[in-house]
């Protein structure tokens, strides 16, 4: 009898074994993945007007000859200018205006020089605007990434229509400059109006990069 109960016992237990074994277990629930506020794809554009009285009301505060064959002239509006000459901050409204020009090339494919500098030539298709300004609202930037109170906006040199191209670039590049504002040119912004003099540097690095 007892031999009987002990594998009546023995049995029972390999069933629950074997039931416990072949139990699906409860899937777990997979992490969610941090959300985003929004992607650039979902921004319609930018909202900076083209420049008023550009290049007018403006000071050509520095040129920027560049590696690829371009210049850059850089310009800022007269308000601004006024604010730095009293020693204050930048104002609201705030406009940088980045006018570029391809540089005359001569028969060996090669920059055209006149005392150290290229000599522009045809103009670039689009002019590129920095405009800082508190009061945007998020749908008139082009993109989710910010730098502080500016935004940017790209127009077409001969029309001033809006110039389709990718302007995240302009706010992942700036991003690095927190410390002057999200500025590239504030030394020579601020030798400028020390000086009223255009201010001229030759930049050693391709594309679309910080210079």
């Amino acid at each position: 009898m007892r031999i009987y109960l002990m594998r009546l016992y023995i049995c029972l237990l390999l069933v629950l074994l074997t039931a416990c074994a072949t139990t699906t277990q409860p899937t777990q629930p997979t992490p969610a993945s941090p959300s985003r506020a929004g992607t650039d794809d979902q921004f319609p554009g930018s909202a900076v007007p083209y420049p008023a009285n550009f290049p007018d009301d403006f000071s050509h505060y520095l040129t920027v000859d560049r590696p690829d064959g371009t210049v850059r002239d850089i310009y800022i509006n007269a308000d601004a200018v006024a604010e730095l000459r009293q020693g204050r901050p930048l104002p609201q409204n705030t406009v940088i205006v980045v006018d570029g020009f391809h540089a005359e090339i001569d028969a060996q494919g090669q920059p055209v020089l006149e005392d150290g500098r290229y000599v522009k030539a045809a103009p670039l298709a689009m002019l590129h605007v920095a405009h800082r300004r508190a009061n945007w609202a998020d749908s008139d930037f082009p993109s989710i990434a910010r730098n502080g109170q500016w935004n940017f906006g790209s127009f077409d040199v001969e029309t001033g229509e809006r110039f389709d191209e990718d302007l995240v670039a302009c706010f992942n590049c700036h991003q690095t400059m927190a410390d002057t504002d999200f500025l590239y040119s504030t030394d020579d912004l601020l030798r400028y109006i020390r000086t009223d003099d255009t201010q001229y540097e030759f930049c050693n690095l391709r594309r679309r990069v910080p210079c």
